[in-house]
């Protein structure tokens, strides 16, 4: 028989597990389970922990082109996202006309317009009027979401899960904004170097690198940010969201990295920054190459027309004014005569003065015109 000692240190023991096993069986029973996003209508709220789940959603897609890089015949050079809010039919159009799909496809290159669902207050465009735009040029990915300033993270994460899984073949995603003015010969050249310069594997990013950059705390500033949105005193570094390159790889792993890391509304900061820095990606400078002033663009036009001067510069800001876009690929892609300014020759700098010019439309001042699609 078991001594009195012993059989009450085995009682104990058995309470203290039952004690336990109740415990949790009721925590179990009464714990209130994280709710599922759905991201149909979604706005964001700063007590969004983690980004919407695109890397397991099977339909995060109201509209997508079927097959859209299965020419096994292409030499699939680059895939470029233009991040595109829904009633900018008139940015879209610029880029097209500037240049076409066809022509693109012929450089190795193919462009898709990143788009969400229409907001309730837009009331001047249908979504009929989005798949009719889809169907006549078959080159926009729209996603489940609502199109809001505060969504451009999801838009952003969503363009690049669509490319590396619909364009694998591609060797580099380029991605940038619908006011962005670009030299299409020149991001050619540059992808055809890296392809040299760079292992297919390698984690890249490169683009136009901001470095301690500070929450804006002032609440009526657009950028305002909270201390629970971003607690930390500087940004990390990141890439201008105006237009970078990057690669299948590194698309790949920012992507399976939102899966635990929280949301952030900034999309160049989360993408480009604090998921680019999760995975250790390199951030490469290409500082030079653009210009944060849309008159030197307009100045990069005269220099090509009158001088047969190269643009010094790859990309920067239209300035409200679409036809800018247009206007640069053709005098600056398209010209074959231009070369490089000489050391006496004027830097654009030096020569180029800019000019006034009023916005060509705002809220509040509607202005009408035909549209040329």
């Amino acid at each position: 028989m078991l001594p009195r000692v012993n059989i009450l240190f085995l009682l104990c023991v058995l309470l203290v597990l039952l004690l336990i096993y109740l415990l949790l069986n009721t925590s179990s029973q009464y714990s209130v389970p994280h709710p599922k996003i759905s991201y149909r209508h979604l706005v964001h709220s700063i007590e969004t922990d983690r980004l919407v789940d695109f890397v397991n959603s099977t339909r995060p897609y109201h509209l997508s082109p079927e097959s859209p890089c299965n020419d096994e015949t292409m030499d699939l050079l680059g895939v470029i996202l233009v991040s595109s809010y829904v009633t900018h039919d008139n940015l879209r159009s610029a880029h097209r006309r500037a240049m076409p799909q066809d022509k693109l496809k012929s450089l190795g290159l193919l462009r898709f317009f990143l788009l969400a669902e229409i907001p309730a207050h837009e009331k001047l465009i249908a979504q009929e009027s989005i798949e009719g735009e889809h169907r006549r040029f078959g080159d926009i990915v729209q996603g489940n979401f609502i199109d809001a300033y505060k969504n451009l993270t999801y838009k952003h994460i969503m363009g690049l899960k669509w490319a590396s899984i619909e364009c694998f073949r591609s060797s580099f995603i380029v991605k940038m904004d619908d006011d962005t003015v670009y030299d299409i010969t020149r991001l050619r050249r540059m992808l055809q170097g890296f392809r040299f310069s760079h292992e297919y594997d390698d984690l890249f990013l490169s683009g136009y690198v901001q470095s301690n950059k500070k929450p804006i705390r002032m609440r009526p500033s657009k950028w305002f940010v909270s201390h629970k949105e971003f607690r930390d005193a500087l940004y990390p570094t990141y890439l201008s969201g105006w237009l970078y390159i990057t690669n299948q790889r590194t698309a790949f792993e920012l992507v399976s990295a939102t899966e635990d890391t929280p949301f952030f509304w900034i999309d160049d900061i989360y993408v480009t920054g604090i998921l680019a820095k999760k995975i250790s990606a390199p951030l490469e400078r290409r500082n030079t190459l653009f210009s944060a002033n849309h008159d030197f663009l307009e100045c990069c036009i005269r220099d090509a027309e009158n001088h047969k001067f190269k643009c010094p510069y790859l990309a920067g800001p239209n300035g409200g004014n679409p036809e800018l876009i247009v206007r640069f690929t053709s005098a600056i892609s398209g010209c074959r005569e231009c070369r490089d300014r000489k050391d006496s020759d004027p830097k654009i700098n030096e020569t180029c003065v800019g000019v006034y010019k009023s916005h060509p439309g705002h809220r509040g001042a509607p202005e009408v015109k035909e549209l040329n699609l």
